[in-house]
């Protein structure tokens, strides 16, 4: 288990901060949303090889990803459109 911590642990210390208001993005901002669209590509991949029998369990943690993403990126369309170019519709 812990082998599997080791890369959420370091993929949340990169997420801190937020974007506070609509402005141009600087460069700390662009590499904020490059980090928040990897730890998403990371979650998607399925990283805890969760079984088909445990889909709903994979949908439920997926949304709470995504959630969390949104609340912390609310200004960035990138995260926003991220769960439908993935076709994941059923989490927004």
């Amino acid at each position: 288990m812990r082998t599997k911590l080791s890369p959420i642990q370091s993929a949340n210390s990169m997420l801190k901060g937020r974007l506070q208001l609509p402005q141009p993005l600087g460069r700390e901002d662009r590499q904020l949303v490059r980090n928040w669209l990897y730890y998403l590509k990371w979650e998607e991949s399925n990283p805890l090889d969760l079984d088909e029998k445990d889909k709903s369990l994979f949908q439920t943690r997926m949304q709470l990803v995504y959630r969390h993403a949104v609340v912390k990126m609310r200004f960035c369309p990138d995260i926003w459109c991220e769960p439908i170019a993935q076709g994941l519709e059923s989490l927004c």
